[in-house]
């Protein structure tokens, strides 16, 4: 969920404003699975060495300011309401918890509301180091 914001080279407003000139602003996507993470642009290929710089730093060296991580725990809740709202999803979820039992693979890839207060900046930064 925190993919494509602030790094320590641009500001989020940066980011997408530069995606936008790019005509990728579209096509832009990070989506994370319980063994993956992957971070998606769709441009030109002569703006291809413009877009590989803005990637490793998103990936490499995000900001994670409080106020972005704070905005991302409302779309941490709407995951988790889709995910329970989706029954296909909801028993792939649960054949994982089963199958690894709560190890590993078994655990969710979303926060749950208990543990959400612990989702800052500071655990973030631990989790990436």
């Amino acid at each position: 969920l925190m993919g494509w914001h602030s790094t320590a080279h641009l500001s989020y407003l940066r980011t997408v404003k530069t995606l936008e000139q790019l005509g990728a602003h579209q096509t832009t996507a990070c989506k994370a699975g319980r063994e993956d993470l992957a971070y998606q642009v769709e441009v030109q290929r002569e703006y291809v060495p413009l877009v590989v710089p803005l990637m490793v730093g998103n990936v490499l060296f995000p900001r994670l300011l409080p106020w972005e991580v704070k905005a991302e725990h409302n779309k941490v809740e709407e995951a988790r309401q889709a995910l329970l709202g989706n029954p296909d999803d909801m028993v792939s979820e649960m054949l994982h918890k089963a199958a690894y039992c709560n190890n590993t693979l078994g655990l969710s890839p979303l926060a749950s509301g208990r543990s959400l207060p612990y989702f800052t900046p500071e655990t973030i930064r631990s989790y990436l180091l």
